[in-house]
């Protein structure tokens, strides 16, 4: 289960009754083959989605559409981290989260996805969570768990494409929530 800093989750101008709303951000090209099982992960835990495609010529945007993506074609197609903080600037929800089409919530954590949102509040700027490859056996990334998770009021800001460095300013949870990335065959 999650543990929460106390001073960091006190609830500053929150109702006990309102939940937090995510904008999930995807970049996507040719993402047809992933892009379902990603979707299918989270979406329960969504309010919003956010497609900046970088020109895909497969089903992708038939795939975003039916999940009620708000899709986008920026026109900077070459320049991922341009195209992250475009899809960013799109959303409209609290948080703003962001994963790769080839990303999934690991299964389990889905519930605790819920729960965790459920608790998001003013003080809790960001949430970092593990990432790890899917074919091997979740071993867990030597890389420092990545936010994938901003308050939208922080101006969160894209520094470098892929996971680079996503800027923002305040207190980051650091969950025991995992995102799976399915390797190509």
């Amino acid at each position: 289960s999650m543990k929460f800093d106390p001073f960091a989750t006190l609830l500053i101008g929150k109702d006990v009754n309102d939940m937090a709303s995510i904008s999930l951000c995807l970049i996507t090209k040719d993402s047809a083959r992933v892009l379902t099982q990603c979707l299918v992960s989270i979406s329960e835990a969504i309010d919003e989605l956010i497609v900046a495609d970088l020109g895909s010529q497969d089903e992708t945007r038939k795939i975003a559409l039916n999940f009620g993506a708000r899709w986008f074609e920026p026109e900077q197609k070459t320049d991922r981290c341009a195209a992250q903080n475009f899809a960013l600037h799109q959303a409209k929800c609290d948080y703003l989260m962001w994963m790769h089409p080839e990303d999934r919530l690991k299964p389990d954590d889905l519930k605790r996805f819920c729960d965790l949102k459920r608790q998001l509040c003013p003080g809790i700027t960001g949430v970092s969570m593990h990432y790890m490859l899917a074919d091997e056996k979740c071993a867990p990334n030597p890389a420092p768990s990545p936010c994938f998770l901003a308050r939208r009021d922080a101006h969160p800001l894209w520094r470098a494409s892929g996971y680079g460095t996503l800027d923002y300013e305040g207190y980051t949870l650091f969950s025991d929530l995992t995102l799976c990335r399915a390797v190509s065959p």
